[in-house]
């Protein structure tokens, strides 16, 4: 069998985040016929919100529960920017890929410190 004929695993996207950037995500995905896996949002009714609305199944009550969970592949970290290093370094030491939204942390020390952790 071919390259081309080989059926490519799906990534299981949770969104760590609700906002703005996070529903123009979530809506090209519905756009690609694609499905977000799971959410977290440190606000429990607007992560319910956000998974009704884009149809994701799973929502996590602690947002840890997230980078423990084996059937993540890849984390979008949409969340208060002061946040991001804190969650992509917990990402990161559990495995997980990461897409991070602009801007990636608060300083390049920081920055410096995750691309080596990745």
């Amino acid at each position: 069998m071919g390259f081309s004929a080989m059926k490519q695993k799906e990534l299981n996207w949770a969104v760590l985040g609700v906002g703005v950037i996070a529903n123009e995500m979530a809506q090209t995905f519905l756009k690609m016929n694609k499905k977000l896996y799971a959410v977290w949002n440190r606000t429990h009714e607007k992560a319910v919100s956000f998974a009704e609305k884009y149809k994701i199944k799973k929502i996590y009550d602690k947002v840890e529960d997230m980078f423990f969970d084996d059937e993540v592949d890849i984390i979008y970290i949409t969340s208060p920017h002061n946040t991001h290093y804190q969650f992509m370094n917990a990402a990161l030491e559990h495995g997980k890929h990461i897409l991070v939204e602009k801007s990636i942390t608060l300083n390049s020390r920081e920055l410096d410190e995750m691309v080596a952790l990745a």
